[in-house]
């Protein structure tokens, strides 16, 4: 199982340095310090004027549940363009072909590029991390606390990462994958309203059941497109084969 290894997975490495090098991401990256620098400053104006410890502790855990909720916030905003532009992007430069007739599996380019955004998306995550760590250690937030938001960070964006692929692969273009991200994470929000398990269970089971999806339907492009081009190639290539044979045993 090699497939997920930067060495195993060149695709990998190569997806990170397409969005690092792009600039969008240390904008966001800016963004998201900025936002919960701005909550900080709003919540500062009303820090405990004496030293109690449990008016500080109820500061502290009132600011980090509104600085963590806003990092929710951003995470559902950005992270279906970090893999909504993944395959779409190839469409639309032409070079789709060229990664189909690499030794990569489609599982191999599906993970690579996937894997690719979440990692991109816990390096923007690492933007907030000062901010509320200050909120945890001047309020006294206890330390799982400020692991388990974190977590869910990560866990809510990588899920909407893998929407953002599927979205990806059923558009022709980036500026379509996008909104249709939104749409998928969308109906699965008015679904979770109706059952609320429903997005736990999709953060469980959902995404590598949207990662297989997008596996199936590059499958599917692949033999529809790749393959009948490479036997036209085979079979103009056996024809002039043919010609040549015959021609030099009639010049013979």
């Amino acid at each position: 199982m090699r497939w997920y290894l930067p060495d195993g997975n060149p695709l990998l490495w190569n997806e990170i340095r397409r969005l690092l090098r792009g600039g969008r991401v240390y904008v966001l990256f800016v963004v998201e310090v900025l936002v919960l620098l701005a909550v900080l400053a709003i919540f500062a104006a009303d820090l405990p004027a004496s030293n109690d410890v449990h008016a500080w502790s109820m500061w502290g855990e009132r600011t980090f549940f509104y600085t963590m909720g806003c990092q929710y916030l951003l995470v559902i905003a950005l992270s279906p363009s970090l893999c909504a532009q993944a395959i779409s992007s190839e469409r639309e430069q032409g070079s789709l072909d060229m990664l189909w007739l690499t030794p990569l599996t489609n599982r191999e380019l599906i993970y690579g590029k996937f894997l690719g955004g979440v990692i991109t998306l816990g390096f923007m995550l690492l933007g907030g991390m000062p901010v509320l760590a200050i909120v945890a250690v001047l309020g006294g937030v206890p330390f799982w606390w400020f692991l388990l938001g974190y977590l869910l960070s990560f866990v809510i964006g990588a899920s909407i990462a893998s929407l953002g692929l599927l979205a990806s692969c059923h558009s022709s273009r980036t500026a379509h994958a996008i909104p249709l991200a939104y749409g998928y994470f969308f109906g699965l929000c008015v679904i979770s309203g109706f059952c609320g398990l429903i997005y736990p269970l999709f953060i469980v089971f959902g995404i590598r059941a949207v990662l297989q999806r997008c596996i199936r339907h590059f499958d599917e492009e692949r033999n529809h497109k790749i393959f009948p081009r490479y036997r036209k190639f085979l079979l103009t290539d056996r024809k002039m084969q043919y010609d040549r044979a015959v021609g030099s045993n009639g010049g013979k």
